[in-house]
């Protein structure tokens, strides 16, 4: 069975094997944009000018709005989101 979010799931296969390696850095970096990207494709069901937002504080926002604060997510998740894009 394929992902639904292809580019999200390579991006954490990567985070994975830089922390199997002891790269830290790269992990964090890689576990970041694996979880912009997800936001991101969340974002695009609802409008593709959401997914397109011009920073990613506009796509943390959007999300929490349209996720979260809608209560379609748990507040957990915006919680932990924001500390991952800190």
């Amino acid at each position: 069975m394929s992902s639904p979010f292809p580019k999200a799931h390579l991006l954490l296969r990567t985070a994975r094997r830089a922390l199997e390696y002891g790269d830290t850095s790269s992990a964090g970096n890689r576990a970041y944009f694996a979880a912009f990207e997800a936001i991101r494709l969340l974002l695009k069901t609802i409008s593709e000018e959401l997914a397109q937002a011009k920073t990613h504080h506009g796509i943390e926002q959007a999300f929490n709005l349209h996720f979260v604060k809608a209560g379609l997510l748990p507040k957990g998740v915006a919680r932990d989101l924001s500390f991952l894009l800190e």
